[in-house]
């Protein structure tokens, strides 16, 4: 995986909630995950292997996190159907960064250097 090629299309993100699934892609387990960077920006995602869209993230594959970190995991979820993690992924997205995701996913607020003054 030396090349950005390779690396897209491995651990991508599933398709669009309005695309059809196939049953196989349902059953498939994935994780929420957590990314912070230096200034203590977040991003939420969803991913069958987080780890591999991490380096995605860092490597400049994904557009919303290009030129922001490097990142770093700070949480990932137990592993979920696909259905489970657009749900919770919505779900923490709502919260927008506040007390509410920090309690929902068990961090302290001190662990956004960001934050760490609020």
């Amino acid at each position: 995986m030396s090349n950005t090629e390779n690396i897209t299309d491995i651990a991508s993100n599933p398709s669009p909630a309005t695309n059809f699934l196939m049953q196989e892609d349902v059953e498939k387990p994935y994780r929420v995950y957590v990314l912070q960077n230096p200034t203590g920006r977040l991003y939420i995602g969803l991913s069958e292997n987080p780890a591999i869209r991490l380096v995605q993230h860092n490597s400049g594959v994904s557009k919303w996190t290009r030129g922001r970190g490097p990142w770093k995991i700070i949480w990932e979820s137990n592993w979920l159907t696909l259905t489970e993690a657009r749900k919770l992924e919505n779900k923490l997205k709502r919260q927008k960064g506040g007390h509410g995701l920090y309690q929902m996913i068990g961090l302290s607020m001190a662990h956004n250097p960001a934050l760490a003054g609020s």
